[in-house]
């Protein structure tokens, strides 16, 4: 935070919210939304993150995947959760995300709104 080191902090990073996680190594970030298959983008030249490698290089993503799921030994299950309506409403905007579609709800009176014109 002064300046004094140069380079990233850490050598991976890890994240997990409910069935969702993802974790960053060098320039390569691995999303992993439960129901969906993982991606993976190259931070360096697709900040964007549109550019799905996971498929182009299996090796890679084997070995990401690995790295979140030894983190994720580590870890105890979540105690809690938002609830349905925003554990919903999470998903659909991952799901959103990881498919480069336009985001369909953010709250609970858009998605009731979406529930009832699927009815």
């Amino acid at each position: 935070m002064k300046g004094e080191k140069q380079g990233s902090p850490h050598k991976q990073l890890f994240w997990r919210k409910d069935e969702m996680a993802a974790v960053r190594s060098d320039s390569m970030k691995l999303i992993r939304v439960e129901r969906l298959p993982v991606v993976m983008y190259n931070l360096s030249d697709d900040l964007e993150e549109t550019n799905d490698l996971a498929s182009n290089a299996p090796e890679v993503t084997a070995h990401m995947e690995t790295a979140l799921e030894n983190w994720e030994k580590g870890l105890m299950e979540p105690l809690w959760t938002e609830g349905a309506t925003w554990d919903t409403i999470s998903w659909m905007i991952h799901q959103d995300l990881m498919l480069n579609r336009a985001v369909r709800v953010k709250n609970p009176r858009q998605l009731n709104q979406w529930k009832q014109k699927m009815d």
